[in-house]
């Protein structure tokens, strides 16, 4: 028979989500069973226990934060210092990329792109950014831009064609778009490494 630590740390992995609903309701069922008169010490201690996890998972996240907050300070004040180092400017704009703030990445990109206007992954981040506002055509246009200074780059022609397939509803462009890429880079894969061919077949039906 399963003791009460036992018991309080099953019943702690069903309140962090670890089993799946059908084996949650079995191990539930089988908890229930077991404690008996031991039930209400048992759920004091994984309200306790859940309680004591929201709070460190609390602080875990002020510590992230602050991180943040003093990466921001640093890139910030180095774009300050150094405007005409277009590195800075990029590690800038990919912080607030990586932080879903389109609207400031766009603002750091187009520094970058005043001094070396042809930085084609710039210009792709550009366009991403640009299709997170909802301004589809402006997104279109940077990969265009992308792909003009570099006909095989892989990213501008797979999120050109995202675009236009979901965004834009033009879906025979989309794969026109990818039947480009493939003929460049027939090996070429997206997503979860799936190849380049299988994805468009997919999308194709």
């Amino acid at each position: 028979m399963l003791n009460n630590a036992e018991l309080i740390k099953i019943g702690q992995d069903v309140v962090s989500g670890k089993y799946i609903l059908k084996t949650t309701c079995f191990i539930l069922a089988f908890v229930t069973f077991l404690v008996g008169l031991f039930i209400g010490f048992t759920v004091s201690n994984i309200t306790t226990r859940k309680q004591e996890a929201t709070i460190q998972q609390s602080k875990v996240d002020n510590t992230n934060q602050k991180q943040q907050d003093i990466i921001l300070f640093k890139l910030e004040e180095a774009a300050r210092q150094t405007p005409e180092i277009p590195l800075v400017w990029v590690q800038l704009g990919n912080f607030y990329y990586d932080n879903k703030q389109p609207s400031k990445a766009i603002k750091a990109y187009e520094k970058v792109l005043a001094i070396t206007p042809n930085n084609t992954d710039v210009l792709v981040d550009m366009g991403t950014m640009y299709k997170e506002l909802g301004n589809f055509n402006k997104a279109i246009e940077y990969f265009d831009k992308a792909i003009s200074v570099d006909p095989k780059h892989q990213n501008a022609f797979f999120n050109k064609g995202i675009v236009l397939y979901y965004d834009l509803n033009k879906k025979d462009e989309a794969i026109k778009v990818w039947n480009k890429l493939l003929r460049i880079k027939p090996d070429a894969r997206v997503g979860d490494n799936v190849p380049l061919k299988e994805f468009i077949q997919t999308m194709s039906k």
